[in-house]
């Protein structure tokens, strides 16, 4: 298992990264996992740390989680306690889930967007070509609305986008302002 450990704003130590590391192989041998690679970024934001993790398990299945916490130990163990959590659910999804589906995966283009973009309308002469920091490729697969929930549920992301098995179409699961999962279904009848 490959283990990134970066930090924003703030130097990682040794005693940090071997906390980092016992933390994730307890993980991993008590729910008999083994990511292909795992990325620790720790940041300080005014007073409080905040600790993203984004664990990689296999093709189409990233487990994410955030903690923040007065310290860097505090908040990581708060987003361990959380991957920890959803490695259980997910575990126990798939051991209740008895039907073996054939999931299929197509590439499609991803763009990351500049996220320091002014919100207040002003826009300076020189920040008007587009903003595009990356393109990538990204797996689509092929799912019921069920198991679209269900992974999505394990990220920490605002949409997860999917085929629908029924009717061949795109769908986007995302997570509404009240805390609920929303679905767009966009399959058009002409």
């Amino acid at each position: 298992m490959a283990v990134q450990i970066t930090g924003r704003h703030i130097d990682i130590s040794d005693s940090f990264r071997e906390s980092v590391e016992s933390g994730l192989d307890e993980l991993t041998s008590k729910h008999n996992i083994n990511p292909l690679e795992t990325s620790i970024t720790l940041t300080k934001q005014g007073p409080l740390f905040a600790a993203d993790i984004n664990a990689h398990l296999a093709r189409g299945l990233n487990l994410r989680s955030r903690g923040e916490g007065g310290d860097a130990y505090s908040c990581f163990q708060n987003a361990l306690d959380k991957l920890r959590t959803r490695v259980r659910r997910h575990k126990n999804w798939v051991d209740d889930h008895h039907k073996h589906h054939d999931i299929h995966f197509e590439e499609v283009s991803s763009y990351v967007m500049n996220a320091d973009t002014p919100t207040n309308g002003y826009v300076a002469e020189k920040e008007l070509s587009p903003a595009i920091i990356a393109e990538t490729k990204t797996d689509v697969p092929t799912l019921s609305v069920g198991e679209a929930v269900t992974r999505f549920d394990l990220k920490e992301e605002g949409a997860y986008v999917f085929r629908n098995v029924k009717n061949n179409a795109i769908n986007v699961v995302y997570r509404r302002s009240d805390g609920n999962i929303g679905w767009i279904d966009l399959h058009c009848k002409t």
